[in-house]
């Protein structure tokens, strides 16, 4: 983790070489003055970027340094992610459950500036890392023997991981051992600038209004389409529960492109894929195991190309209820009874909101919402056998996809 300070020419430089929009730049150019200036952090893959909703300097950053950035009530100041990813996540009793997944591109911190610092924006207790934090191998990686001998291909020792959530610490410390170059960088604003909003950056101003406005349409609205699926429930006689309902919506909003659903990870913006897969293909072994070396990640589709995704019974993601209250004892019985409640529910929903423009509608009468107890279709996905280091879809005549994963005892599979 390093914060630089960069003036506005070498702000634009590294701008211009990123995925930000053309739009952004030419804004910023616009409002900019030569004696503007910036600060580039660097961050590598699952460092801290905030703890508990404050943001995280690092140890030897300068007081002129934390006071031009601490100005977004202890939280990370607005900035604009240039190169990798950061996560969102809420940290429950050894539950990690993702809420958002920020790609280069995205501008962050803007809504407690838009709301002028009075605003019903929670501080919460969420955490934010470089990368992302739910990542998980779909293999089985807890074979003592196998884990040995990634120790050895290493020369260092890891913990064996007992579950998903324990993944990520090895990841971080594979990246770490083999010094991978994956980095997350985000151009962060200073105090400075964020006063100048109103007069000389007012166009800036505007366009976050505009930015803000676009990627909040989902939220604005969920307030009708919840009352919308509590009618359709009613009306068919339905008795969900309060988690059952935010199931459904979940499982809905992931198919509009409005939550994460999960997905095999096959390019670097999220993480060191090339680095994980080597170290577990050739360090653990999947190899001669003869398991693909699938890595898991939360991801939100936003066109037709991105699907499918997957949501788990057994390792529900769901952020709105994130304690699981039901009362079955079983993911498959659970996942059983969830799917004869969405048959039921879903064409009720598309009567009652009477919207067939819009996308949660649209979705509802296009996407497949197949439920599954085995994993069988996963091989009709390419991305489970992708594998980076040599740039191949490896063949399922020699390799297979592990099925053992609690992951993938009940799912559902949006496409």
């Amino acid at each position: 983790m390093k914060i630089t300070r960069v003036g506005m020419s070498d702000a634009l430089k590294y701008l211009n070489a990123s995925e930000i929009s053309h739009e952004l730049i030419t804004v910023m150019e616009k409002c900019a003055a030569q004696t503007d200036y910036f600060y580039l952090a660097t961050y590598d893959y699952g460092e801290p970027v905030i703890q508990k909703s404050e943001y995280v300097f690092p140890h030897s950053t300068t007081d002129q340094i934390k006071n031009d950035l601490d100005y977004n009530m202890k939280s990370n100041p607005l900035g604009i992610i240039l190169k990798g990813s950061i996560e969102l996540f809420l940290s429950k009793k050894n539950s990690i459950f993702p809420y958002q997944i920020y790609p280069s591109g995205s501008v962050i911190g803007v809504s407690l500036i838009l709301d002028e610092f009075v605003s019903y924006h929670p501080k919460f207790q969420w955490d934010i890392t470089a990368g992302v934090r739910s990542a998980f191998m779909l293999n089985n990686i807890y074979r003592q023997a196998y884990h040995t001998k990634l120790c050895r291909y290493l020369s260092h020792n890891l913990k064996k991981p007992q579950c998903i959530s324990d993944h990520f610490n090895n990841f971080k410390q594979i990246c770490q051992t083999m010094e991978d170059p994956w980095q997350t960088e985000i151009l962060f604003f200073p105090k400075h600038t964020i006063k100048k909003l109103r007069n000389a950056w007012r166009p800036f101003y505007d366009y976050l209004f505009r930015y803000r406005w676009q990627a909040t349409k989902y939220l604005r609205e969920s307030t009708f389409w919840n009352t919308i699926y509590s009618i359709a429930a009613a009306n068919k006689n339905l008795r969900l529960s309060a988690y059952d309902l935010s199931t459904i919506r979940h499982i809905i909003a992931i198919s509009s492109g409005n939550a994460l659903g999960y997905a095999p990870c096959i390019d670097e913006m999220y993480l060191p894929l090339y680095t994980l897969q080597k170290a577990y293909f050739d360090g653990y072994d999947l190899r001669q195991l003869c398991y693909l070396p699938t890595i898991m990640i939360p991801y939100t589709a936003t066109n037709i190309n991105q699907f499918p995704l997957y949501y788990s019974f057994q390792y529900p993601n769901n952020i709105e209820v994130p304690i699981k209250v039901d009362s079955y004892n079983s993911s498959k019985k659970y996942a059983s009874y969830i799917e004869g409640q969405f048959g039921k529910l879903s064409q009720e929903i598309i009567k009652v909101a009477n919207a067939d423009y819009s996308p949660i509608i649209q979705s509802l009468k296009q996407r497949r919402f197949e439920f599954y107890h085995a994993a069988d279709q996963l091989y009709h996905d390419k991305r489970f056998t992708f594998y980076l280091p040599e740039n191949v879809y490896l063949p399922t005549s020699t390799y297979q996809i592990s099925m053992s994963n609690k992951f993938l005892r009940s799912f559902i599979k949006i496409h």
